[in-house]
């Protein structure tokens, strides 16, 4: 079994009362209805953004140590956390984590990835 993780990054709403997080604060927009329950995120520093491959990492070493999975999948589609670093749309950095190629705006999914890599095997 394969277990996905993710972070909802600016796709969390407000009854959790968690500001929601992107790579540069840009909001969601055009979910119907949606939308107004959706706070403006706010943009991540560089610090935050060097944790999350040990993060993701964390949560893929409890989860096939601890829980018994055999793979990973990191979900990096649909808005969530990893893919808005990949949108030039949602991520406007001009750090090491932004950029005017996939590849640059990539990097911090690539570090994701391997560090998940390194956490559980091939």
């Amino acid at each position: 079994a394969v277990v996905q993780i993710s972070h909802p990054g600016r796709q969390t709403t407000i009854s959790n009362g968690i500001t929601p997080l992107s790579p540069s604060g840009v909001p969601l927009r055009g979910i119907a209805g949606h939308t107004p329950l959706i706070p403006k995120p706010r943009a991540m520093t560089q610090t935050e953004v060097d944790a999350l491959p040990e993060a993701f990492a964390e949560a893929a070493h409890i989860m096939c140590n601890d829980h018994g999975f055999d793979g990973v999948q990191l979900h990096a589609a649909h808005g969530y956390l990893l893919d808005t670093f990949l949108s030039a749309r949602s991520n406007t950095r001009s750090d090491k984590y932004g950029g005017n190629t996939l590849r640059e705006r990539g990097e911090v999914l690539r570090r994701c990835a391997a560090a998940v890599r390194r956490a559980v095997g091939p």
